[in-house]
């Protein structure tokens, strides 16, 4: 049999751990890929690599998934932040 572990009412302190631990993932993603952009034009000079159309337009859309995917996580912090707005004291 699977024993179950009862799950814990969420508290101040484990929501506030949650959202800073969630907010230094996302900073690290970003700076990491800031990091590879910023290799690829030294300068004013942009690297040798070799792009064809396909891979300029395949590049081109996860771009606009990754501003799509900065939006959404942009409305999902307002709602959060709408929620702990009823909450205060």
């Amino acid at each position: 049999m699977d024993q179950q572990i009862p799950a814990r009412a969420p508290t101040a302190t484990s929501l506030k751990n949650e959202l800073r631990g969630s907010l230094k993932v996302l900073t690290s993603d970003f700076e990491s890929l800031r990091r590879f952009v910023t290799e690829l034009v030294c300068d004013g000079v942009a690297a040798p690599i070799s792009l064809t159309k396909e891979d300029l337009r395949e590049l081109l859309s996860v771009t606009l998934e990754i501003r799509d995917a900065a939006c959404n996580i942009e409305f999902e912090a307002d709602k959060i932040r709408e929620i702990l707005d009823r909450f205060v004291v």
